[in-house]
């Protein structure tokens, strides 16, 4: 996010895409050279959800003003048309709630989030689409039966 400060401070305006957090593709190995890929480790929606547009406080309200929003990044090597709904979803919706709502309308951790995309998940899964699971079902169906992380 340094980059992302640096290009705002500097009067431009920038669109949040962080490797670190938002490359959805990372973390399945590298298909070159049978190792780790560049951007590993993989990211989970946890990871997506927690990364913060706006986490640098010393950005003046013009310069969080330059922050256009942000893009989860899957990149095509490693995706098909049998995986690609698995590898953007549930995540893509994770970085979606976090680009429209600040973390203080959220909650503080990403254990605020979980029951809102067990739901979507459901939504999606209803409407034929192959979504990765976020957690076992059970948790949606019975409330406060699953441990808190």
């Amino acid at each position: 996010m340094d980059t992302l400060t640096k290009v705002v401070q500097a009067g431009h305006r920038a669109v949040l895409s962080n490797y670190d957090k938002l490359y959805l593709d990372c973390g399945t190995g590298n298909w070159i050279t049978g190792g780790a890929s560049w951007c590993a480790p993989y990211k989970s929606w946890q990871d997506v959800w927690g990364n913060e547009p706006l986490a640098d406080h010393t950005l003046t309200k013009d310069e969080q003003a330059l922050v256009l929003g942000g893009e989860v990044a899957l990149w095509g090597e490693s995706i098909d048309a049998t995986n690609i709904d698995q590898k953007a979803w549930p995540r893509g919706c994770a970085h979606a709630e976090r680009m429209w709502s600040p973390r203080a309308e959220l909650g503080v951790t990403w254990t605020n989030a979980t029951h809102r995309l067990l739901v979507h998940r459901e939504r999606m899964v209803a409407r034929g689409i192959s979504v990765n699971q976020i957690m076992p079902r059970y948790c949606l169906q019975n409330p406060g039966g699953c441990p808190a992380p």
